[in-house]
């Protein structure tokens, strides 16, 4: 291999030409958004495998199946050749024409690739500084608005609570896209609960949009949008730090102050906040992964004294199984106690569990 063209700048082209790639790797696939969608890697029709057209994570896939995840020559590894690296390397060689191009070529697409890079980089930039507007534009407090009222809905008593986490705000009428199926934008806008989501850092990395729609009944739900949950920034290994323990009448310090703390993961905020609704979630931190994917990349600012994985009741998904087995090796590795804790299998979750929500039964082989 040409010393002008690494693995890496091979990866970072074909991204650059992931609209030819997708058509040529899962041809029954269908754009939707800023994604090309598949049912799996094996390119059948189907939501299940996702990978990015746009910005800076152009050729980033994820099948949300089986948790398998990677870069552009990734996905070429595992459609063409059962993940072999080296072969899909030289079959990317091809498909790029690097072969057959002369150094002084090479170098220019090399350059192309940098800069290419750059402009990723900046994107990346201009989104996150948007995610944080977004969050500085929300209204500071979600009492009295549609955010309180959704998720007083699902069960939260704020009053039981004593307080509301200051990680949630609220925005009146915030912007969703989406596009039509021939491809054209589409703008409405909803009210939104917003959410900040920090880094490992503790810094702010992203925001997290839960879309409203207030009911005929005067109730408040998900917005009647294709995904009412959206995240805008980078936010892998971060977290939403949605309740500190109460310590004489008070809240806890952060939790990257605390000194072995005791610490409750769950996926979404709905479940964080279920979680506190308990005594020993309300002496816990409570931290939401935003998914279960992100739970096997989170990172704790400090070692926990005892961690408790709050996991879904939805092991019949060979996927989600996999991926709760990898979040548990790696948030027990952060911890000197780890635990995995699930609600009664008559329930989803825990919000369906404090709200005594039981799933539908499932129907018996040849049922009518």
């Amino acid at each position: 291999m040409s010393a002008l063209v690494d693995v890496r700048q091979i990866a970072e082209m074909l991204a650059a030409r992931v609209h030819d790639l997708v058509a040529e790797l899962l041809p029954g696939g269908r754009r939707e958004g800023h994604e090309w969608r598949t049912g799996s890697l094996a390119g059948e029709r189907g939501q299940s495998c996702g990978v990015h057209l746009t910005g800076a994570r152009a050729g980033v896939w994820q099948d949300f199946a089986t948790g398998e995840r990677g870069d552009a020559l990734d996905l070429v590894a595992q459609v063409l050749f059962r993940g072999d690296k080296a072969q899909a390397i030289r079959w990317s060689r091809s498909w790029l024409g690097l072969d057959a191009q002369d150094p002084a070529r090479l170098a220019q697409l090399r350059r192309q690739a940098e800069q290419r890079e750059a402009r990723a980089s900046e994107e990346e930039r201009r989104r996150r500084d948007y995610a944080f507007r977004t969050w500085l534009s929300a209204r500071e407090t979600i009492e009295h608005t549609a955010a309180q009222a959704y998720l007083e809905g699902r069960g939260i008593d704020f009053a039981f609570l004593g307080r509301i986490p200051r990680c949630l705000r609220f925005y009146g009428l915030l912007a969703y896209h989406d596009r039509t199926p021939d491809g054209r934008e589409m703008v409405s806008r909803w009210p939104a609960m917003v959410a900040a989501i920090q880094g490992p850092d503790g810094k702010f990395a992203a925001v997290h949009r839960t879309y409203l729609a207030p009911r005929a009944d005067g109730s408040v739900g998900k917005a009647p949008v294709p995904d009412a949950k959206r995240t805008l920034g980078r936010f892998a290994g971060g977290s939403i730090h949605v309740w500190r323990p109460m310590i004489d009448g008070r809240a806890a310090c952060p939790i990257a102050e605390a000194e072995r703390p005791r610490v409750l993961v769950t996926e979404g905020i709905e479940n964080a906040l279920s979680c506190a609704m308990d005594e020993f979630g309300r002496e816990s931190y409570v931290l939401a992964a935003v998914s279960l994917g992100n739970m096997a990349r989170l990172k704790l600012p400090v070692r926990a004294g005892e961690l408790t994985l709050v996991a879904d009741n939805d092991l019949d998904n060979p996927g989600a199984a996999a991926q709760l087995e990898r979040a548990c090796e790696h948030l027990a590795d952060q911890a000197d106690q780890f635990f995995l804790a699930r609600p009664d299998p008559r329930f989803k979750d825990v919000n369906d569990a404090l709200r005594g929500i039981e799933r539908a039964p499932k129907m018996q082989d040849g049922a009518a």
